[in-house]
């Protein structure tokens, strides 16, 4: 009985203007993204970027994040560390959006938003932080600390 229900509902195009009365941004006009077979809020994009709501259960080391998001894939994208130039572009850049990326995935129910996640290689021995909440990058030891991971799914626009 369902699938003959989704048939009905697609052929007369429910399914299409449910999909088109979703909110498509925040009230900070961030694109909002979502799950393509769910249709739940997965994140929010800035530019090439998709900031995942959720976040890991528990903190871990660098190299078991760059594992942990391996395990992510959504709409076709496997997620990765969010990446950080070795300059200081995306410090400044991050500091500059940060307030307003809190806010857009609070409104979207993100999860733990005053915490560190991991971001991409910084050195050898070393990897990239952000923390939203004081719209701050850090870097620290990859094997020495233990910090959440924020996946976030680069697009290919």
């Amino acid at each position: 009985m369902t699938s003959v229900l989704n048939l009905v509902q697609s052929a007369l195009g429910f399914k299409r203007l449910a999909t088109s009365l979703r909110p498509q941004i925040t009230s900070n006009v961030y694109e909002i993204y979502y799950d393509e077979i769910s249709g739940n809020v997965v994140g929010i994009v800035y530019r090439n970027l998709v900031f995942l709501k959720g976040v890991s259960e528990r903190r871990m080391n660098w190299h078991d994040a760059v594992d942990y998001c391996k395990t992510i894939v959504i709409n076709g994208i496997t997620a990765e560390l969010c990446p950080v130039d070795s300059d200081d572009s995306w410090e400044k850049e991050f500091y500059s959006i940060s307030k307003s990326l809190y806010e857009a995935l609070k409104e979207i129910g993100a999860e733990n938003l005053d915490t560190y996640t991991w971001c991409s290689e910084y050195s050898k021995d070393k990897a990239w932080l952000q923390y939203v909440g004081d719209s701050d990058v850090y870097t620290c030891l990859k094997d020495g600390c233990n910090f959440n991971v924020r996946p976030v799914l680069v697009l290919r626009r």
